[in-house]
């Protein structure tokens, strides 16, 4: 093993352990030769039956791919696709070439291949980083490390580049294009949605909010006010009612850190959470709340959630701030000394960065179901609904809970199938956005754990 590869891919135990240990069991393909081009740069041919082509200039493959990237549009806001890892002269040359914050996200499902692109550059810093995020073996894998992505960043374009070589094998590259092109698509059809339908409600509620949310504390100075003190992190799922009873009479001995949702069912069993979080920025986060408004917990907040809530809550309430880089001097740089919580596309996510900014130890979760079964949520829970599949594969979602305001409405659509596997061995049913919601939940845990 030369330097190179032991370096990347000890960088890469660290940070995505599973996938190293995928790369490292895989064994090497026939279909691929080392060769060296004119200026000794390394060069593959690829074998493709009776043909054999070489995947990069035979005279200055390094040249050729810089030149390649040249028009790209690598901007901060900007996120790269690259379908094939090769030697790594592509991603390489957009590594150098982009604006810091832009970020490369290389598909190549061919561990052999994964390995001599790591042998060939010091991809190092950039994977410590999350600057360049390598994803094998599949569209499972795919979906899942876009869609956080997605939910992390604001992304403005998806450049999807494809390394020549991959047309050799359209029976290993082919469908990668199109699992990204779907996934992008939706993607895309869901910022659509809220750019037509809820981006002026967000925009509203950035300004609505402000002066409430400037006059009360903000997260910062709950920092390690509960240190080393166990903390549970309570979802609306439905197992939640198999474990809610756990709860009873541990106020004393837990921090108890509660979605929004989730307080109406605590209250029910007696149970006072510590804290409360909420993200929603529309008029389902009302109904969360009906009747409770008095109820004296703290409320922990995103300065963009709903306006009449944050005006109507009669408790604490701590704000969490949203960055936006480059406007700390301006009206919304008031909220940088509220303090920041990471967080995903799911108010549990909030969750997790409170108990992480508390500096709680062990954190557990309750009632966090990432999959669906016949209801989407405990049956307290004012969105609680069925789950149907339609006849096109679609998982459609329909709420019974006359407090919500999407109740009575047509069932909405959660998007096609997705599969997990199950905790006792068969598949579990979920979609994209909530396979995307572990994704994050999991590198989140894994920053955790490893201090980033």
């Amino acid at each position: 093993m030369n330097k190179i590869l032991k370096k990347n891919l000890t960088t890469l135990s660290e940070v995505n352990p599973e996938l190293h240990k995928w790369i490292k069991k895989e064994k090497n393909v026939d279909w691929v030769q080392l060769i060296k081009s004119k200026n000794k740069d390394n060069n593959i041919l690829v074998h493709c039956g009776s043909e054999i082509r070489p995947a990069y200039s035979m005279s200055n493959p390094k040249k050729e791919a810089f030149r390649a990237v040249k028009a790209m549009q690598l901007h901060k806001e900007n996120v790269s696709i690259v379908i094939g890892f090769g030697l790594g002269y592509l991603v390489h040359a957009i590594l150098s070439k982009m604006e810091k914050g832009h970020r490369v996200i290389v598909v190549e499902p061919v561990g052999h291949i994964i390995r001599l692109a790591l042998s060939n550059f010091d991809f190092a810093k950039a994977i410590f980083h999350r600057d360049l995020i390598i994803v094998a073996p599949g569209e499972a894998e795919i979906s899942a490390v876009i869609y956080y992505i997605s939910n992390q960043f604001v992304i403005t374009n998806w450049l999807v580049t494809v390394d020549h070589y991959t047309g050799s094998k359209p029976e290993i590259y082919g469908k990668l294009s199109s699992c990204i092109s779907n996934v992008i698509n939706q993607i895309m059809c869901n910022i659509g949605t809220v750019a037509g339908e809820a981006g002026a409600k967000i925009a509203d509620n950035d300004i609505v909010c402000m002066p409430y949310v400037i006059r009360h504390r903000g997260v910062a100075e709950l920092k390690g006010m509960f240190k080393d003190k166990p903390a549970v992190l309570v979802s609306t799922g439905p197992s939640l009612a198999k474990n809610i009873h756990n709860l009873m009479g541990m106020e004393d001995k837990v921090v108890i850190i509660a979605v929004g949702q989730a307080l109406r069912v605590l209250l029910a069993y007696d149970i006072k959470p510590d804290f409360i979080c909420t993200v929603d920025f529309g008029e389902v986060n009302m109904g969360h709340f009906k009747g409770l408004l008095d109820s004296g917990v703290p409320l922990v907040t995103v300065n963009r959630a709903y306006a009449p809530l944050l005006k109507a809550w009669q408790g604490p309430k701590f704000i969490a701030g949203t960055p936006v880089p480059g406007f700390e001097d301006m009206a919304t740089g008031i909220l940088t000394e509220k303090g920041f919580i990471p967080a995903g596309g799911s108010v549990a996510h909030l969750c997790f960065g409170l108990a992480k900014l508390l500096e709680c130890n062990p954190i557990i979760f309750i009632g966090q179901d990432l999959a669906l079964g016949e209801t989407s949520h405990i049956a307290q829970a004012d969105a609680m609904g069925e789950v149907k599949i339609s006849k096109d594969g679609q998982l459609i979602w329909e709420v019974k809970d006359h407090r919500c305001s999407l109740h009575g409405k047509k069932g909405y659509s959660m998007g096609p199938i997705a599969q997990v596997p199950g905790y006792y061995g068969t598949p579990a049913l979920t979609n994209l956005g909530l396979l995307s919601f572990l994704t994050t939940f999991e590198q989140m845990i894994d920053d955790h754990l490893t201090g980033h």
